[in-house]
């Protein structure tokens, strides 16, 4: 929608009076036949519609990106039910706040990424597909900004991370001693794959009696007091995903509903 930032409903809106225009204009008919039933789609083209354009460039942009949907529709309507879904699916799950262990939550989020990881491959792929059938400047500009950011490595390492921070045998966790003997700077360890087994299974280990509810409890403490900066870390790289994919729903919506009203 924009050369230099992204497209937010309601962030922009130059008109104060949005009804009394709406009635004068029809804007509402208009609205509907462009939503063809889709509220999300409607959103997208009234944020749009009430803060119109007014420099040239930035309207035969716009333009050029308009001739590329409606010459092969399916680029949009790809986008936005890829970037639809996913939110859908995120907003569905409770992985952030609905759990008072940090570990649970840990766990949960890492589920959280992996289907976000599912969702830019395919994003990824659409790239991959469609640029070869665009010629403006706009989207030629984002299929290469995928392709070059979201290329094979990328994917690759984020799943050997994600396949660590699953990890079933449980996770590495590190420790300083304070003045008073007590642990201390708790972190999250990698795990050295070649040498961990040989390296901790003959090693000093103590094993938690089964009703030992305060030593468990200890260990809980200590474990999500090691998860803490990872958990917040994921948690942000989330928020980031989610941002983008928002960003993709809204826009592509806008083309959608351009395309509905040609």
């Amino acid at each position: 929608m924009f050369r230099n930032k992204d497209f937010i409903p309601g962030a922009d809106s130059c008109c104060r009076d949005k009804e009394t225009l709406s009635a004068d204009l029809g804007i509402g008919r208009i609205l509907e036949t462009m939503a063809g039933g889709d509220e999300g789609i409607r959103t997208s083209c009234a944020a749009a519609l009430f803060s119109p354009l007014s420099a040239e460039e930035e309207i035969s942009r716009r333009q050029k990106i308009l001739r590329d949907t409606f010459v092969c529709p399916e680029i949009m309507r790809t986008l936005y039910t890829l970037s639809r879904d996913a939110l859908d699916e995120a907003g569905k799950s409770w992985y952030w706040l609905d759990s008072r262990f940090l570990s649970s939550t840990f766990s949960s989020a890492v589920g959280l990424f992996r289907m976000y990881v599912k969702k830019l491959m395919i994003v990824r792929s659409v790239a991959d597909r469609f640029k070869s059938k665009v010629k403006s400047e706009g989207l030629l500009t984002f299929f290469t900004s995928l392709q070059e950011n979201l290329d094979d490595s990328y994917f690759r390492n984020l799943n050997d991370c994600l396949n660590e921070l699953a990890d079933r045998d449980g996770v590495l966790i590190g420790a300083s001693v304070g003045s008073n003997l007590q642990g201390i700077t708790y972190v999250y360890l990698e795990k050295n794959r070649k040498s961990f087994r040989r390296r901790w299974t003959f090693a000093p280990s103590y094993t938690l009696a089964e009703r030992d509810e305060r030593g468990a409890e200890d260990f809980t403490n200590r474990t999500e007091r090691a998860l803490n900066e990872p958990a917040n870390a994921l948690a942000q790289s989330a928020e980031n995903i989610k941002l983008f994919f928002t960003a993709l729903r809204d826009e592509s919506a806008f083309y959608i509903g351009c395309g509905n009203l040609a």
